[in-house]
């Protein structure tokens, strides 16, 4: 109807449109009839400048802030404002450079998989683009150099190999005899008159052998030091050298030493005199870089004898060169976590000194990876928190305001930060993704180290834990590990300088506000961040008081579970070969399980509610703090408008006190949740601990203890060619049917006198009954380790 009555009067003059529009308002808004006639009569020509004398009589300053900018007479930004071209226009070209720049750096830049075709077909065309640049600088440097297409050279093709032929009858005759030959040398052996072969030093007594003293020889990582004993057999009638090395064992696979990492290489040559018949070198083993590791081992060769009328002889260990060689062992003596004192470790307050050590471990194992997650997640921090409020804050309160300096131009600018801030929180995500390492890095590696200690662990020290607790902390308690140790260690300090990026700002804002008002710094501005200040540390007192009890109910849930679990993987693994299982068994393995899941679930209940309930301490605080933060900030702007208070107290500061506060809050959140699970990933940490704490290679190690405290005479001594059994006696532990060890039984031998069985001999063994005879055999075997004894 308006726009009807203003085409109607076009042609009417100012006065008249004046007395029409109030005859049809009746008076009633005299401060709307006085914009309409203003607008009607710029619209009808009348000169701006007697409309803005007008406007100041009537106490109204009017100020227009054009851009140079013009399209066609009228400006730049007038012409998007205009409702015909904004939507159409302006925001078309605003969607177009956000999708441009988002869609280029995904495929170009990062690489993701957003648009996986994009990415593909950018990455071809990088490749391509610099196989092509290669060949230009190429083409270049040789034409640079002199070259000559004219006087290049064919390579010539490689001829095809010709399929192995079949050897003929002379060729296979001959071949055996050969070998034969060889291996009369290789062993120096002869005919007996009475049948069969003998050994050459059998035949020869006066001929030197030199032989390393025993196959496997040990040497503990934390002295620093490996003995290597080489022996000499025979007349030892003259001086012998003999070349000695230390290398790589390549069929070690993860358990091999690496020079100058896990030991300092040896080449040397060891010198015989006359009559000596033992010698021993050293090998350096050097420390490692405070992870926890397995059990090593190298490769130490008798490589030739340099002078002298001697031979190489054995032990020695099946290598595919045929070389004389034998292993030295370097045995860990770690804790877990690394460093971590025994005091500390069996204090009541165990479960913090446990977390700081593992991170300690941690960030020492994940080097550069851990501070580029870092980085990645203090940026989100900073993003959510300091740009956005800082953004919306100078929106509200000077770029979309005309009186305090607002334009288009401004807001463009703010929009620009805001974009630009999203591309670096992009950045910062996929920085922490691709090197926080919590499956590859923290799941994978510490199922490893469980896996290499049970290789590495012998028979007696094997059974210390059922098998269910090696399997259960592989499988949970290392995956808490990474969830609630490992990774709640990056939310906690992203949500710490979450909370500080809060306090900042707030200052800031106190700061900025008394700046540029002219007037002197309230202290009434910093109540926020005061408040902030005290809502953190009265939250974490809190939790921390239930800790101890959140611990007892976590370690019974993780028991309860592991029945379960244990049940099940038996089932799991042997159910295909039990198929026979009657009707009863089938009901008590039901029951079982049943009775396990049952105590399971209580444990887990009463944990999951104690936790939940710790969280809460937060989020109430969290809760009340922001409502009274609305209620304040919401007066204060009130105040303002109805200019109670002198003070200003912009629209801006009430958006921005509300959302930083609502930050802090989710902030507190996320720190409470984490320190919550940290708990959680203690007890874990605890667990695992005590498996990986447990002794390996127990025989070497007490050889390699006994030969630094003896004498080198003493060591030299010992008889490595019988095994002794010296007041030997075993006693079944407790429970030998979850332990596997079967018929066994208790065997005593240690009234009787030592027992020196020689190797390389048939023995037959009599006596005693068949379960005592099976303990016999194990401990002749390594299998267990006596009770007393040695």
């Amino acid at each position: 109807h308006f726009q009807a009555a203003c085409r109607e009067l076009a042609d009417a003059g100012p006065r008249q449109l004046e007395q029409a529009l109030a005859q049809a308002t009746g008076g009633t808004h005299p401060e709307l009839l006085n914009c309409v006639v203003s607008a009607l009569r710029i619209a009808n020509g009348v000169a701006v400048e007697q409309e803005e004398a007008r406007a100041t009589a009537n106490g109204v300053v009017v100020e227009r802030r054009l851009s140079e900018a013009t399209v066609n007479g009228s400006t730049f930004f007038d012409t998007l404002a205009n409702e015909d071209h904004f939507y159409l226009g302006w925001v078309s070209l605003v969607v177009a450079v956000l999708f441009i720049a988002v869609f280029s750096q995904e495929i170009c830049t990062w690489r993701t998989t957003l648009f996986p075709r994009s990415t593909k077909l950018a990455s071809s065309c990088k490749a391509r683009l610099g196989r092509q640049a290669a060949e230009v600088v190429n083409e270049v440097g040789k034409r640079c150099s002199g070259w000559d297409p004219d006087q290049e050279i064919a390579k010539p093709s490689k001829a095809k190999e010709k399929p192995p032929q079949p050897m003929s009858h002379r060729e296979v005759g001959d071949f055996w005899k050969v070998l034969g030959e060889f291996v009369v040398r290789a062993f120096k052996t002869t005919e007996d008159p009475a049948g069969g072969l003998r050994l050459a030093h059998q035949l020869l007594p006066t001929a030197d052998v030199i032989q390393f003293a025993r196959r496997d020889f040990s040497g503990l990582e934390a002295k620093g030091i490996a003995k290597v004993t080489v022996n000499r057999e025979g007349s030892v009638g003259g001086p012998v050298t003999v070349r000695i090395r230390t290398g790589h064992d390549k069929s070690a696979g993860g358990f091999a030493a690496t020079e100058n990492i896990d030991f300092v290489p040896v080449d040397k040559e060891l010198q015989f005199a006359q009559g000596e018949m033992s010698k021993s070198f050293d090998v350096t083993l050097l420390p490692t870089d405070g992870t926890w590791s397995p059990t090593r081992w190298l490769r130490v060769e008798l490589v030739e004898v340099l002078a002298g009328d001697a031979m190489l002889g054995g032990p020695t260990v099946a290598q595919a060169d045929e070389s004389t060689s034998v292993r030295v062992y370097i045995l860990q003596d770690d804790r877990f976590p690394p460093y971590i004192p025994e005091e500390k470790f069996q204090s009541p307050d165990k479960d913090y000194w446990l977390l700081i050590y593992y991170f300690k471990e941690r960030i020492k194992a994940r080097k550069s990876n851990f501070w580029k997650t870092v980085a990645g997640l203090c940026y989100a921090a900073f993003h959510d928190t300091v740009v956005t409020a800082i953004v919306y804050k100078f929106l509200m309160d000077w770029a979309s305001d005309p009186d305090a300096g607002g334009s288009y131009a401004n807001i463009l600018i703010l929009a620009g930060v805001q974009l630009f801030s999203s591309l670096l929180f992009r950045w910062g995500d996929i920085e922490q993704t691709g090197h926080r390492g919590r499956t590859g890095g923290c799941r994978q590696f510490h199922r490893a180290q469980l896996m290499s200690k049970m290789l590495m662990m012998e028979y007696r020290e094997h059974h210390k834990f059922a098998g269910s607790n090696w399997f259960y902390s592989a499988l949970m308690n290392v995956d808490v590990m990474a969830k609630d140790a490992y990774w709640q260690l990056f939310v906690g300090i992203e949500s710490l300088l979450g909370l500080f990026y809060c306090v900042a700002v707030l200052l800031w804002k106190a700061w900025y506000k008394a700046a540029n008002s002219g007037n002197e710094f309230n202290a009434g501005n910093l109540l926020a961040a005061v408040v902030l200040l005290i809502m953190g540390p009265t939250a974490f007192v809190s939790i921390g008081m239930r800790r101890r009890t959140t611990r007892y109910l976590l370690e019974n849930r993780m028991d309860g579970e592991q029945q379960w679990v244990d049940i099940f993987a038996w089932l799991a693994q042997h159910g295909r070969s039990i198929f026979a299982v009657g009707v009863r068994e089938t009901a008590h393995l039901d029951t079982a399980f049943g009775c396990a899941t049952k105590d399971f679930c209580k444990w887990h209940a009463k944990a999951r509610d104690y936790t939940n309930d710790s969280t809460w301490i937060t989020k109430w605080l969290g809760a009340v703090s922001y409502i009274l933060v609305l209620l304040w900030a919401s007066t204060r702007l009130y105040e303002t408008r109805a200019a109670i208070i002198s003070t200003p107290f912009d629209t801006g500061d009430c958006v921005m006190l509300i959302q930083l506060f609502g930050k802090f809050g989710k902030y507190l959140q996320k720190l409470s949740n984490s320190f919550v699970r940290l708990q959680k990933g203690s007890v874990s940490i605890m667990r695992v601990a005590r498996l990986l704490r447990l002794p390996e290679m127990k025989s070497l190690s007490d050889q390699a203890w006994s030969e630094l405290e003896s004498s080198p005479a003493r060591v030299a001594g010992i008889d490595h060619g019988h095994i002794v059994f010296t007041g030997v006696a075993f006693s079944v532990p407790v429970g030998r049917k979850s332990l596997g060890l079967g018929p066994m039984s208790n065997l005593d031998l240690s009234n009787g006198p030592p027992i020196s069985l020689p190797l390389g001999k048939v023995i037959y063994v009599t006596g005693g009954t068949e379960g005592e005879r099976f303990t016999f055999l194990s401990l002749v075997a390594s299998l267990v380790r006596p009770t007393s004894g040695s």
